[in-house]
């Protein structure tokens, strides 16, 4: 399915960023979308310039004059691929204080962005595909967990080949419908792609078959895998999420990819499903890292590990707590709310839902304030 069929939750975002902030950032990954929302953005702002870097003689035109060029544009303007032409950044801001708009992407991060702009800038990023954005619904469960009150959803019956489709045909809108074949090509052919990029210049890597091995085996060279991991999250290939002990966790951005890399086959899940708890636990920390710049929430989200248990905290202005944690299995048992148990006794009343995801299809209370609820809960519309 082409992704210009899915509309994406970020463009009312940006719409609103662009009508009043001078700078909108619109970063991620490589082949998630970012062309194809600028140009859904440019048909809500017909009067908007839009200019792509890739094009070779606007690369050239803007390389040779920054100034003259940024000049002969108008008031709101579309700069795709813009880390291809460094040497523009310093002229936006003097742009923009002559009055005009930018809207900028980039797949990667851009060293000094945010403190030359300052005030004057809005940064997004756009993940894969969120299943709520696939299934052309709105997700409540964030907001619902705010609320005290995560039962009152819509949830659709799922079964676990149907999640195990999910985790395997991921987010990225060019591989969700392809054949497990072709998708493996697919995400060979875009990880040889870094390889011969940015991590060719940066590392000593220089077959995709190094990557995938530092990336399945991280432990094997822990030094390479960290300078590896560093470049991967600048790329939005990785998603960070910060921890209690000042560190960070990283986590691949997609559970397909995820499954090519760890070389996790269709049939091996099948027969054996405890192999899936790492794209389960991946699957599940995205969606909500997708998701809840959209809630009404807003909150900010962090990771905590307690013995054996990862669990995604997320926080609100209020400084009140929801928390998640993964189980692979399709029947609860009580030990899978220990970590959430711990987390309570030292926020107390601060935690208003502990969450446990799971791979069946009931939704249980677990005594006050926990739950377990099926993965299908975290596309799920308000009831």
């Amino acid at each position: 399915m082409s992704n210009c069929l899915h509309r994406r939750q970020l463009q009312a975002c940006l719409l609103n960023a662009l009508g009043d902030t001078p700078a909108v950032c619109l970063a991620g990954a490589s082949r998630t979308g970012k062309s194809t929302l600028v140009l859904a953005l440019q048909a809500d702002l017909p009067a908007a310039a839009l200019r792509s870097f890739t094009d070779p003689a606007t690369l050239a035109e803007a390389t040779r004059d920054p100034a003259v060029f940024l000049k002969g544009l108008p008031a709101l303007v579309f700069l795709d691929d813009v880390e291809r032409i460094p040497a523009l950044l310093p002229w936006l801001k003097p742009a923009m204080t002559g009055g005009q708009r930018f809207l900028l992407t980039t797949p990667r991060t851009l060293p000094g962005l945010a403190e030359s702009l300052s005030w004057s800038l809005e940064s997004f990023t756009l993940w894969p595909l969120a299943q709520a954005e696939r299934e052309g619904v709105f997700p409540g469960l964030i907001d619902a967990c705010f609320q005290g009150d995560p039962t009152r959803l819509q949830l659709e019956p799922l079964t676990r080949q149907d999640l195990l489709g999910r985790l395997l045909a991921g987010g990225y809108p060019e591989v969700t419908d392809l054949t497990p074949s072709r998708r493996e090509s697919w995400f060979h052919g875009y990880l040889a792609t870094l390889v011969q990029g940015r991590l060719r210049d940066l590392t000593d890597l220089r077959e995709v078959h190094h990557l995938i091995k530092l990336l399945a085996f991280p432990d094997a060279d822990p030094g390479q895998a960290k300078r590896c991991g560093d470049l991967l999250e600048g790329l939005h290939i990785m998603a960070p999420l910060a921890s209690g002990s000042g560190a960070r966790s990283r986590w691949f951005i997609d559970s397909a990819l995820q499954a090519h890399i760890l070389g996790m086959a269709p049939a091996a899940l099948e027969t054996r499903p405890e192999l899936a708890a790492p794209l389960l636990e991946t699957f599940a920390v995205m969606e909500l890292i997708k998701t809840a710049p959209w809630s009404g929430s807003r909150p900010a989200l962090s990771h905590l590990r307690v013995g054996t248990q990862e669990i995604v905290v997320l926080e609100d202005h209020r400084h009140q707590l929801v928390a998640f944690t993964v189980s692979a299995a399709a029947t609860v048992q009580a030990e899978a709310f220990q970590g959430l148990q711990a987390l309570r006794d030292r926020a107390g009343a601060r935690l208003r839902a502990g969450i446990v995801l799971h791979a069946g299809g009931e939704t249980r209370a677990a005594g006050p304030g926990f739950w377990s609820l099926p993965f299908q809960a975290l596309w799920a519309p308000r009831g």
